[in-house]
């Protein structure tokens, strides 16, 4: 079934399958939900996104390019390579965290409902943002003007092309990113609602 196959159809086919259910909800009765019941889904369909990820490139992706040929780590790091695909969902599952997080925050706020620990969970958030976006992102061998022909890996996974040179880059980066999520998955499971 081509559903399953093309990763684009399963993506659409899961929304349609909420907003389906969204609809059967409020035909037999529920609330529709506003803009902050959107935003709440969007905040953790998103979170649970970029901390997967994080967990894939802590896991198993950084661990296993020790093993591998340069010539499968270029192929990995190519236009449309495994690598290249991973970042990018990576990144934008950070932004779209970011912006629903920040919608949610501003009703919590308007409420005066948000305590210290979405506070706190916040402001990880934030710079595990700014970490994606600003240090991991922008070491990307490809985004080396003078790497752009000939993609060199080992570089990027060892620092040594850097955007902020007195900065430790990508594995250490990304262990910083999996060490504060930690405290953001625990204030997510002790602010869930039914």
């Amino acid at each position: 079934m081509k559903l399953f196959t093309d990763h684009r159809l399963t993506i659409a086919a899961g929304f349609l399958l909420a907003a389906a259910l969204i609809g059967a909800g409020i035909a037999h009765g529920g609330a529709v939900p506003d803009i902050f019941d959107l935003a709440r889904w969007g905040h953790f369909l998103a979170g649970i996104t970029w901390v997967g990820l994080l967990y894939y490139f802590n896991l198993v992706q950084v661990p296993s390019l020790a093993s591998v040929s340069a010539e499968t780590k270029t192929e990995l790091f190519r236009e449309g390579g495994l690598a290249r695909r991973a970042l990018w969902w990576f990144r934008w599952a950070a932004m779209l965290t970011l912006i629903f997080g920040g919608i949610l925050y501003m009703h919590l706020a308007k409420t005066g409902a948000e305590g210290v620990d979405i506070r706190i969970g916040a402001t990880l958030a934030i710079i595990m943002w700014f970490n994606v976006w600003f240090i991991i992102w922008p070491a990307r061998p490809d985004r080396q003007p003078h790497q752009r022909a000939a993609v060199d890996p080992d570089a990027v996974l060892h620092g040594l092309q850097r955007p902020f040179p007195h900065l430790r880059l990508t594995g250490d980066r990304m262990r910083t990113d999996a060490l504060s999520d930690t405290r953001i998955i625990e204030a997510w499971s002790n602010n869930a609602r039914p």
